[in-house]
């Protein structure tokens, strides 16, 4: 995990939405590039979620890509611990924060089907 990555990924949350403080952006943001950068992975890595950002960052200026605050939101938590953490819980967990990384999570059409 490199500063570089954890900038990139808080860039992401912040062009997602996320309205939290600093530090708490920061933190999920070294998380994510933590969790995506663990040993046993060989293909949902850092590199693998950077290349779906940069994709995404390019459908969206062709108009290909509607709802990128959700859309980069899956990207970042799409296999974030998925054995350890299901995604129902990572959108539970960040609902719940003392402050919602992006606004009211409650409010994404991908957390509809786990909260």
């Amino acid at each position: 995990m490199t500063e570089q990555q954890v900038a990139r990924y808080a860039t992401a949350l912040r062009q997602a939405g996320a309205t939290a403080t600093d530090v708490v952006v920061h933190h999920w943001a070294a998380e994510i590039a933590r969790r995506y950068s663990e040993p046993q992975r060989n293909y949902h890595t850092t590199a693998h979620v950077d290349r779906l950002l940069a994709l995404t960052g390019a459908q969206a200026s062709n108009s290909r890509v509607h709802d990128v605050p959700t859309v980069t939101l899956a990207i970042l938590f799409h296999e974030y611990g998925r054995a350890q953490l299901p995604a129902g819980r990572v959108l539970g967990q960040l609902a719940h924060d003392e402050e919602d990384l992006c606004g009211d999570v409650r409010d994404l059409p991908c957390a509809q089907h786990y909260l």
